[in-house]
């Protein structure tokens, strides 16, 4: 359930997180959502997904471990286990939008106006994105 100060929590997760630059298994997509979930309601819903990984290997290990065992086919599935999938993004939605080479296929992302937040080289990303799977966070 959400918290009741959700949005100013959200707003200033991003403004914290808008110069951390992606370090795998420190500063990755799933952290980033996780942490934004959190922050919207004071628990994330993949805070047991996390091993100890440091590069792309160690991250595609950690994601098998995930998805081992059919629990989940991908990572689409083990979001729509933990979170209520949408038609439409609001401000606090995850994204996820398919990512070519990506370990998980898919760049995940948090929508904060009408451009959806995603972690970058170098800090965050902004972007408006129309193609996109979206989650609400309750």
């Amino acid at each position: 359930m959400k918290l009741t100060n959700w949005k100013d929590n959200l707003l200033k997760y991003i403004d914290d997180c808008k110069d951390k630059g992606f370090i795998w298994g420190q500063w990755d997509c799933l952290k980033f959502v996780n942490g934004a979930v959190k922050a919207q309601r004071n628990v994330g819903f993949a805070d047991d997904w996390f091993g100890s990984y440091s590069t792309p290997r160690g991250a595609a290990l950690n994601y098998a471990r995930i998805t081992r065992y059919g629990i989940y086919n991908d990572i689409i599935d083990g979001l729509d286990d933990r979170l209520s999938r949408c038609l439409l993004a609001e401000v606090g939605s995850i994204v996820a939008i398919k990512s070519e080479g990506d370990v998980l296929g898919y760049s995940l992302g948090v929508k904060v106006d009408k451009r959806s937040a995603f972690v970058g080289e170098k800090g965050l990303l902004f972007a408006e994105v129309n193609r996109c799977i979206t989650w609400s966070v309750e």
